[in-house]
């Protein structure tokens, strides 16, 4: 695998906790050298290793901001779908709602990647915040006030994605701003962690908050959790470098081009989209398998919550061996472990094993997920790198409509867990072969 030339370093030198010679000095206090290097392999070193891109001070800060907002966003989704089974009772619409989100990133991220590469990425990611907190708060009031339907949850819904399209590709590539290319795969899989560790506690706050108070309050409390995240961007210190303006004109066939000549990128990408359409159903149909399994909300809660204990394992490994994992192993191995999750729900009948096979689907798909990040901001010059990632959350969001529309059918007319089944069983079979047909994939 290939890594980011110094050519496409980013212009500024990232401020940091220290200048660091070794795995030992990535973190540290300010100021304080520590001691003594510890002796590799140690625990110590271990430990240092997996959270060394929290020595930048910039992406400590930033990454903090993101855990509490992106716990808000857990909470926002396990009330949004509570919400909607409780006006509907239909899988189907479920799906709709779901996918209500993900539309304006399937017709929105290309333009978004385009301006993440030509403007000011922290200000895009402020303003979309702004945004969000408006529109997450205005859900929320209508909700607690009860008088809000399905429409009008589709609109906000669809408001919310907007902000996402645009906030997705500058938030992703912003990360190689703040910490530059050294610590590149650690910060991604330290992302990886925050998102799945928030994904554990932010559905089980959700899961007593709607049991308790009713789904518009998780609603308000995911609208507040974007302030942090506001904070933290004016606290930043790394200042935006202008870069040669990106002709609109020439912006996506450039992107294009060069995903194309990139027969690794050319090759990973199918498998993404596989992923999103067929083996989505877990964060798509969890309230209605909850539901079909004898749970109310905070069994939810507590299922999604498996599905990120597993995620964060996932995460946790990955932040360690960031640096010496050979990834087409990572990757085929998280993809079958995420198909395998899917089908056994299906097999198991039983809500405590559905807690397992959703906890081991949880650690396949941000393995999977982390792993090709990963390659996909390394491998990409930084001239691009916003153009990419948006084609990268066009395949993981923008194709969720059709992943949400899909399995839902199924549901509707089988069951949710038959649904998960069928897509994993199909995704299962496309990684095995887009592995086995792939020479450029098992070269990773």
């Amino acid at each position: 695998m290939s890594s980011a030339s110094s050519s496409d370093a980013p212009a500024t030198v990232p401020s940091s906790v220290g200048a660091a010679t070794g795995p030992g000095d990535a973190v540290g206090i300010p100021g304080v050298a520590p001691l003594e290097t510890p002796p590799p392999g140690s625990a110590t070193e271990r430990l240092r290793r997996t959270f060394s891109a929290f020595g930048e001070r910039d992406f400590r800060i930033f990454w903090l901001g993101q855990l509490v907002s992106v716990t808000g966003l857990w909470m926002q989704t396990v009330a949004q779908g509570w919400l909607v089974l409780e006006l509907t009772g239909s899988p189907f619409v479920l799906g709709l709602a779901a996918a209500a989100r993900s539309v304006p990133v399937l017709v929105l991220v290309i333009p978004a990647g385009i301006a993440a590469d030509r403007f000011d990425k922290r200000r895009i990611i402020l303003t979309t915040n702004v945004v969000a907190t408006f529109a997450a708060g205005l859900m929320g009031v209508l909700a607690i006030l009860d008088a809000i339907d399905v429409p009008t949850i589709l609109v906000i819904a669809a408001i919310l994605g907007v902000t996402n399209a645009f906030e997705l590709p500058a938030r992703q590539s912003y990360v190689s701003e703040l910490v530059g290319s050294r610590y590149l795969a650690n910060a991604i899989a330290l992302n990886s962690l925050l998102f799945n560790a928030a994904r554990v506690i932010g559905p089980a706050i959700a899961g007593i908050l709607v049991a308790v108070v009713g789904p518009g309050w998780a609603m308000l409390v995911n609208a507040i959790s974007y302030l942090p995240v506001m904070v933290g961007l004016l606290l930043i210190r790394h200042a935006h470098v202008p870069r040669p303006l990106v002709r609109a004109s020439t912006a996506l066939a450039e992107a294009v081009r060069y995903l194309r000549s990139e027969p690794r990128l050319a090759h990973l990408f199918p498998l993404l989209a596989a992923q999103t359409i067929l083996a989505s159903g877990p964060l798509i149909l969890a309230p209605s398998l909850a539901r079909d399994l004898g749970q109310e909300a905070e069994g939810l809660g507590v299922l999604l919550a498996a599905t990120g204990i597993g995620a964060v394992f996932g995460g946790l490994r990955l932040a360690a061996t960031s640096e010496r994992s050979s990834r087409w192993q990572i990757l085929l191995t998280a993809g079958l472990a995420l198909a395998a999750g899917n089908v056994g729900v299906v097999l198991s009948g039983s809500y405590a094993i559905a807690l397992l096979c959703f906890a081991v689907q949880g650690w396949g798909m941000v393995t999977f997920n982390a792993s090709s990040n990963t390659l996909i901001q390394t491998i990409t010059p930084q001239r691009l790198r916003g153009r990419i990632m948006s084609l990268y959350a066009l395949v993981l969001l923008g194709l969720m409509p059709a992943g949400g529309v899909l399995l839902g059918a199924i549901a509707d007319q089988l069951s949710s867990a038959a649904a998960l089944a069928i897509g994993g069983a199909v995704y299962g079979m496309i990684i095995a072969g887009g592995f086995a047909a792939s020479r450029s994939l098992r070269r990773l």
